[in-house]
């Protein structure tokens, strides 16, 4: 959280349809652009307060993982794709982000929008 900054550029992917348990999913479920300069703390639930960052979504649809699998760089050729997803935050290429979003039917014009962070 730590490392974003406004302006970038942000997209999540969900490998269930809820955290830790439920069906599989394997989807980008949504994107959006990291609006402020710092994280704030945000309690959820009792004693779990996890760091946020402002971000604005775009509107999106899912977009399965699979049909991308040897489109993107850090999926491309990789039978254990899946791992990695699971460090976490990490720097995808703008060219995959592009990918990922035009499966996800993001309109290109928010892509490419001037960014001026809110005050």
């Amino acid at each position: 959280m730590r490392r974003l900054k406004a302006g970038d550029l942000i997209v999540f992917y969900s490998p269930r349809e809820v955290m830790g348990s439920g069906p599989v999913l394997q989807a980008f479920t949504a994107a959006g652009r990291i609006l402020d300069e710092f994280p704030y703390e945000a309690e959820q639930s009792a004693g779990f307060c996890p760091y946020r960052r402002r971000t604005k979504f775009f509107k999106s649809r899912q977009a399965p993982v699979r049909p991308l699998l040897q489109e993107l760089t850090f999926t491309q050729g990789n039978e254990s794709w899946g791992l990695a997803f699971r460090r976490g935050a990490f720097r995808i290429t703008a060219d995959d982000f592009k990918k990922i979003a035009k499966a996800m039917s993001i309109k290109s014009e928010d892509l490419s929008s001037t960014f001026a962070p809110e005050k």
